[in-house]
């Protein structure tokens, strides 16, 4: 019988220390804490902007781009810096483009928490894009280079 008692105390003593785990793991998860958690981070690899064009100069407000494009801002958000290269414009009227940039995103793979979870078991696949989008500003288009069908059209012409 001793090899009874023996077990019976292991198996007591394993169910208390569960029991007291999974209520720990409640009470933090309750305060953004976690225990162990089963997701793992996939990385997309992904493009923001549809039709980058690319900056060739940068002014005060004003912005060239290829092709002789140029925009001036009267509405700057202060995201654009020196670094950027491509740039996308949204036309919302007429003679205003809404002015977006690529920028890498930040993940630190936990969502919302707190901290780190104590233990990482990697079963359920979470996808994160690894760019995002963001609004730089509203302009106004300088000059809307001619279209190639209007090019046609001015050089047949005497």
């Amino acid at each position: 019988m001793p090899n009874l008692q023996f077990t019976i105390r292991r198996a007591m003593a394993l169910v208390a220390l569960v029991g007291s785990l999974c209520s720990a793991d409640i009470a933090l998860k309750k305060r953004g804490y976690i225990l162990v958690d089963f997701e793992h981070i996939i990385i997309i690899k992904n493009n923001t902007l549809n039709h980058p064009l690319k900056i060739i100069g940068i002014e005060n407000d004003d912005i060239t781009f290829e092709h002789d494009i140029k925009i001036k801002f009267f509405e700057n958000n202060g995201k654009l810096s020196s670094c950027d290269r491509f740039l996308e414009l949204q036309p919302e009227s007429d003679a205003i483009v809404a002015v977006y940039k690529s920028e890498k995103g930040r993940s630190c793979g936990i969502r919302s928490r707190k901290r780190f979870p104590l233990v990482r078991i990697p079963i359920i696949p979470r996808a994160i894009d690894e760019n995002y989008r963001i609004l730089v500003g509203r302009a106004w288009l300088e000059n809307e280079p001619l279209r190639p069908s209007q090019r046609q059209i001015a050089t047949k012409s005497p």
